[in-house]
C-alpha cells in the first residue's frame, strides 16, 4: 500500500505510536485537506480531519482513485 501512494506524490510525514502498530501518516501538496493512514494492511482516508472511508488492502487502491487521490494507472 505504501508504494501505491509513494509513487503518486504522497510523503510520509509522521508514525503514530508504536501501542497502535505505528500507524504511518501521509499527505500530499496537491490534496492538502487529505490525510492517508495505514497500519499493516489497513487504511483510513481523512478529510478535513473527517474520516471518509477505511478498510484492507483489497479495496485500498479503489478508493484513493474514487476519491482522486492517485491517477488510475
Amino acid at each position: 500500500m505504501k508504494e501505491i501512494i509513494l509513487n503518486n506524490g504522497w510523503i510520509h510525514y509522521k508514525t503514530g505510536c508504536s501501542c497502535n502498530a505505528s500507524p504511518w501518516y501521509f499527505s500530499n501538496s496537491l490534496h492538502p485537506d487529505y490525510t492517508i493512514i495505514i497500519r499493516g494492511t489497513f487504511f483510513a482516508i481523512k478529510k478535513s480531519g473527517l474520516e471518509i472511508s477505511k478498510g484492507n488492502i483489497d479495496s485500498f487502491q479503489s478508493k484513493l482513485t474514487q476519491y482522486g487521490l492517485i491517477s488510475e494507472n
